[in-house]
């Protein structure tokens, strides 16, 4: 029985095919694949059913010969009012031309019935489906071998068609074998005749007995027409051989593309590099600039000095003795302010300098970068920058506060400061003591008491300013002797704090090749999985190759 063979070789190939096809979408590449358009042809080719045309004069058992290959009772004799009736597995629309036969064996063969070739008409409709056919046989009957629109409608095919002709010979039971034979030769000789070749020939019996070599052996050799070389699986191979060409063109644009990423990618390293280095550079300069924030420690602690002396004020009152609290605290805030502010300073030069060096490199980087990437990164951002370096600092500014309060700065004025309070309350005591008594005193008419009294009020408050004096150059000696350990106190907390200015500041510079950098890790991120799918269709093709 006439069935389609290959159906796995071929639905495996043709799904690889159609892989491919998505991966070329996938890919979308500028140039659109000219070797998908011939895989998409092949495919088309592969999926066109295979046609059996059976011709012959009206009578001879083209129906029966057909119901007998596919043992199928189904097939009846074809009318004059269709001179072509095609049975097939699937559906059809044209239910003219077209009858649906329920046999899933026979899914991708056509069966085509045809009415007489004797017919002009008819012959013309059979001609021009001929170059069409896989298969075409030629039925003849014993009693009519010479029938000569048969012969000449055998000769319309092309010689360049990939169809096989087949000549059988039916209704031959009833002779004897030597006058088969003489029909069997005179067959041959008109094959010679009309076509210039001798076609092979099958004496067959429609019917339910099968004489001589048979229907099986008739199906058997249009079965191996079917699957030869010419015919299915022909087209299975233009399917590979298109699918292969394909994925070569593939592979050809994936591997430029991952030389190009990797070109990218190396360029970009290159790009940090050069940040390194230049971040490498900076950070050699983190002794110096810790020194130098020490000498301006040194620097300011006379004007902590001077500042805590203003605030105790230059003679002794009960509103300066009432503030001696606060006196200690603005003292240690005024040094942290006017301190930070003078490294601020310093800091907005050399962010100057950094930003003067970034642009720099930023303009030896832009042609290259629009020369290797394609990418245009424009002018330098300098508000943007500027922002950057601007926070940086702020955060300095506040990092410098943790190792002052640490190493308790304001806690030792504060201290210096509560330390004046008893003898301040006790000499103001006594001078308003003396006040009164010589307000009293004098009430009374004492006025020469009044103003001994008065007096001594007015010298003890001088001794307090005097000593207020003194105790101000003291407490400055020991605001002096304690800050000079100062500078090494707030160096040591600054070294972090200044190296993560300076690595921030450069990581804010790098930041700024951000855009780029995401073009090449997505190209690379899109490149990996299409490598990887090209890669085992490729593996897949070439193993369904070997069985081709």
């Amino acid at each position: 029985m006439l069935k389609r063979h290959y159906r796995r070789t071929q639905d495996t190939v043709c799904h690889l095919a159609e892989r491919s096809l998505d991966l070329c979408r996938d890919i979308d590449n500028d140039e659109p694949f000219d070797q998908a358009e011939l895989v998409r042809e092949a495919l088309a080719r592969t999926v066109q059913a295979q046609r059996i045309i059976a011709i012959g004069e009206h009578g001879v058992g083209k129906s029966s010969l057909l119901s007998g290959l596919i043992e199928e009772p189904s097939i009846k004799a074809v009318g004059f009012e269709t001179p072509c009736l095609c049975w097939r597995f699937l559906r059809s629309e044209d239910e003219l031309t077209s009858r649906y036969l329920p046999n899933d064996r026979l899914d991708g063969l056509e069966l085509v019935d045809t009415f007489g070739s004797g017919n002009e008409q008819a012959a013309d409709s059979i001609a021009a489906l001929l170059p069409t056919a896989d298969v075409v046989i030629a039925v003849f009957s014993g009693d009519n071998i010479w029938s000569a629109p048969t012969w000449e409608l055998l000769g319309k095919m092309p010689e360049d068609a990939p169809g096989i002709r087949l000549i059988a010979l039916t209704h031959c039971e009833r002779y004897m074998p030597d006058k088969v034979m003489a029909i069997k030769e005179q067959a041959r000789e008109l094959s010679r005749q009309y076509l210039g070749t001798e076609l092979p020939l099958y004496q067959v019996s429609p019917g339910a007995n099968i004489q001589g070599t048979g229907l099986d052996v008739f199906a058997e050799r249009i079965q191996d027409a079917l699957d030869s070389a010419d015919t299915l699986q022909r087209r299975i191979k233009e399917v590979y051989q298109a699918t292969v060409l394909l994925m070569d063109a593939q592979a050809s644009v994936l591997r430029t593309r991952e030389r190009i990423t990797r070109g990218d990618s190396g360029f970009l390293l290159s790009i940090d590099h050069e940040i390194d280095n230049f971040q490498n550079s900076q950070e050699d300069g983190i002794p110096s600039q810790i020194q130098s924030i020490g000498h301006l420690i040194q620097q300011h602690v006379p004007g902590l000095i001077r500042n805590l002396s203003r605030h105790l004020g230059i003679f002794i009152t009960p509103a300066g003795m009432m503030n001696l609290r606060r006196t200690g605290e603005m003292a240690d805030r005024d040094f942290f302010d006017v301190l930070s502010d003078e490294i601020e300073k310093r800091q907005e030069a050399q962010d100057r300098a950094f930003i003067f060096a970034c642009q720099e490199h930023w303009a030896s980087v832009r042609p290259r970068m629009k020369q290797k990437l394609d990418s245009e990164i424009g002018e330098f951002p300098m508000a943007e920058f500027q922002e950057d370096l601007a926070r940086l600092r702020t955060e300095l500014r506040r990092a410098l506060y943790k190792p002052i309060n640490k190493f308790g700065l304001k806690t030792f004025l504060v201290k210096l400061c509560n330390q004046q309070e008893p003898w301040m309350r006790r000499t103001i005591y006594f001078a308003l003591l003396f006040v009164i008594i010589s307000g009293t005193l004098g009430s009374f008419g004492q006025n020469f008491f009044a103003l001994v009294s008065l007096c001594l009020a007015a010298g003890i408050w001088f001794v307090g300013s005097l000593a207020l004096l003194l105790e101000k150059r003291r407490i400055g000696k020991r605001i002096q002797t304690l800050t000079e350990d100062l500078p090494r106190a707030i160096n040591e907390g600054l070294q972090l704090p200044v190296r993560q200015l300076l690595v921030s500041r450069v990581a804010s510079y790098r930041r700024l090749y951000t855009k780029p950098r995401l073009k090449v890790s997505r190209n690379a991120e899109q490149l990996a999985p299409l490598v990887a799918r090209h890669s085992e269709l490729y593996k897949a093709l070439r193993s369904v190759g070997y069985h081709l």
